[in-house]
């Protein structure tokens, strides 16, 4: 009983490792351009965790020197106890606001509360800075909703540049494309090490985080989905990915747009 039982192991391993050959040397991995984006964000920012509703957001009591998130997975120093008593204006939307890649002081957020309370010189204002990098549109919303249930700010400010620009261009692309349920601890390792269950998980009914691509591998997929032409294509020597290149969509270069900060 027990030889048959190993017997049978070893053939569906053995058949398994044929079937991983056989995609591995013959089959296209087909893997959309929105997955390589939400992979890369999640899996290469330290600051960054998984979020059910939004994709993801920041990760709480996260701190490096020049980077800090308070208890309440905010940019910035904690929140003082008498926000109540305080004018509260609630900064939301991408990079722009979340401040990349310059200091926790540095970002418009804290500049505009130390300008406000240096003009009215009782510290009467806080400005909180709820901006996520690569934040669509929708997320910004969502994550608006959320926080309107946990605070009652007098001014709401919103700041959506780029991101909805450039993944517009896109022909799969919607406001929630970026929100997809993130892979199980055990389907990662998979999709990490198995071309087979690469494949199977391109396939439209499969998940939509299966993506293991660099950031440099990322930007070459995207100008040639965006088929950008030659000029644009190699901008470092030796033609080598230049991921600056891939803020030019079409006729518009969102990089000469006023306060551009990349994602």
């Amino acid at each position: 009983m027990l030889v048959v039982l190993v017997v049978n192991i070893s053939i569906t391993i053995a058949l398994w490792l044929c079937l991983e050959a056989i995609v591995w040397l013959f089959v296209d991995e087909q893997v959309s351009l929105l997955s390589k984006i939400q992979f890369v964000t999640m899996t290469s920012r330290d600051f960054v965790v998984a979020d059910s509703d939004r994709g993801f957001r920041l990760r709480a009591n996260f701190s490096v020197p020049a980077l800090h998130v308070n208890s309440q997975g905010l940019r910035g120093k904690e929140l003082p106890k008498d926000l109540v008593d305080k004018r509260l204006i609630l900064a939301l939307g991408e990079s722009t606001t979340f401040g990349w890649p310059v200091t926790d002081d540095e970002a418009y957020p804290s500049r505009l509360e130390a300008i406000l309370n240096s003009a009215t010189l009782d510290n009467s204002n806080v400005v909180v800075n709820a901006g996520v990098p690569s934040y669509s549109s929708k997320q910004v919303l969502l994550y608006t909703e959320y926080l309107l249930t946990r605070f009652r700010p007098d001014i709401v400010l919103v700041s959506i540049l780029w991101n909805d620009l450039f993944y517009s261009s896109l022909e799969d692309w919607t406001p929630q494309s970026l929100i997809p349920s993130y892979p199980s601890k055990l389907w990662q390792m998979l999709l990490a090490y198995s071309p087979l269950c690469r494949w199977l998980a391109s396939k439209p009914t499969g998940p939509q985080l299966v993506d293991f691509y660099s950031l440099d591998a990322l930007m070459e997929q995207t100008r040639r989905h965006l088929s950008l032409g030659p000029d644009r294509s190699a901008r470092t020597s030796g033609g080598a990915p230049d991921p600056a290149s891939a803020r030019h969509i079409g006729t518009i270069d969102v990089g000469e747009l006023p306060g551009f900060c990349a994602s």
